[in-house]
């Protein structure tokens, strides 16, 4: 085959198939069990997210392909979603998935899926972190119904959630500017 220069490469339908966030049962399961050997104060958390910007290439490793959104675009963001114990030392990553581009949709509709498979699973979303990127901030007066408040009133989650913007986001921008 390598003579006759035929590549034969999997079908677009099992590419997508690959590609697919873990959303399934296996995450939920997991939390699940890390949740029912909580105390109950121990499953009050903070669902902090965050943007790490990668390489725009895909690859293909193990039978499957890393760096391809949903959408079957290749990525060249992650976001991730940790979620922290307020009264325990027990954190978790929920979610990352890859992203073509961040907006304020993708971000409503990743934290509103995360923020109900919490709340099936036995946690109790208290406050949402987030840096102070101006797509987090937009994201955060979409929450607060047009006008920005220090919460808001999450539906998915059955309670009121505190706003927090990272604290060491701002003290590292205000360093990076005197550093000029």
């Amino acid at each position: 085959m390598l003579s006759e220069n035929i590549i034969i490469l999997p079908s677009e339908k099992y590419l997508l198939k690959l590609s697919k966030p873990i959303r399934d049962a296996s995450m939920a399961t997991y939390l699940r069990i890390r949740s029912s050997e909580l105390k109950p104060m121990e499953k009050k958390v903070i669902l902090a997210a965050d943007e790490v910007y990668t390489a725009k290439k895909c690859e293909f490793s193990n039978c499957k392909l890393y760096g391809v959104t949903e959408s079957g675009e290749i990525g060249k963001t992650i976001i991730c979603f940790m979620i922290s114990s307020i009264a325990g030392s027990y954190r978790d990553v929920v979610s990352m998935s890859v992203i073509s581009k961040l907006t304020t949709t993708i971000l409503e509709e990743k934290c509103k899926s995360i923020c109900s498979l919490l709340r099936e699973v036995g946690f109790v979303v208290l406050a949402v972190c987030m840096d102070n990127l101006a797509t987090n901030r937009k994201f955060y007066v979409n929450l607060c119904g047009g006008i920005l408040s220090t919460s808001f009133n999450n539906s998915d989650c059955d309670n009121e959630c505190s706003l927090i913007i990272d604290p060491t986001h701002n003290f590292k921008h205000l360093y990076n500017n005197f550093q000029r």
